[in-house]
């Protein structure tokens, strides 16, 4: 799975962060997913997607990350 907008902005080799089970900040988790970082804290205040609290910090995990994607694959319909 690429995700070319994270690589490009920060330089990130994607295949590293994930054989690492990097942790990232809020920001970086939304550009990895390709979201605002708004919708993000909007989705994880309504409990939709799986973080990680320390004291006030937030963290996202990338094989979670990854998870959240997944579950979202719609089947093309036959037609």
């Amino acid at each position: 799975m690429e995700f070319p907008r994270l690589a490009r902005m920060e330089g990130i080799n994607m295949e590293e962060l994930i054989k690492k089970d990097k942790i990232l900040r809020e920001k970086e988790a939304a550009n990895f997913l390709g979201f605002s970082y708004s919708f993000l804290k909007a989705l994880r205040m309504r409990g939709g997607i799986r973080h990680l609290r320390i004291n006030k910090a937030v963290r996202y995990n990338v094989t979670d990350l990854q998870a959240f994607l997944q579950q979202r694959y719609v089947e093309a319909e036959k037609s």
